[in-house]
């Protein structure tokens, strides 16, 4: 999913949650809604969880938990990636690999 900004942050109940918006033109309303019916199906520990959508009107609002410490694209260009050693990078493909194998993406 590509987004602006986290315009907000704040709570659903207990959980900390932020607000997004997703980047005008990169995808059609439909596609995305698509997109999102999946994803808010997907429940893993490793796997963010995207809590609603607000299609309405543009730009599309998304509401998904709040990452602490930053997505994983910002993680891994921290300091053009030299903070990030081998068996980091080796465990977070691994990670992700077994997530999606176990989707069937």
């Amino acid at each position: 999913m590509i987004v602006v900004r986290v315009h907000t942050s704040g709570k659903y109940g207990t959980l900390d949650v932020a607000v997004k918006t997703l980047r005008p033109g990169t995808i059609s309303t439909a596609q995305f809604i698509e997109g999102a019916k999946i994803m808010h199906q997907l429940r893993h520990r490793r796997v963010l969880m995207l809590l609603g959508v607000c299609t309405r009107d543009e730009p599309v609002y998304v509401i998904t938990e709040l990452m602490s410490n930053g997505d994983l694209l910002s993680y891994l260009h921290e300091d053009m990636g030299r903070s990030v050693k081998l068996p980091t990078l080796i465990d977070i493909a691994a990670q992700v690999s077994s997530i999606t194998v176990g989707r069937g993406m």
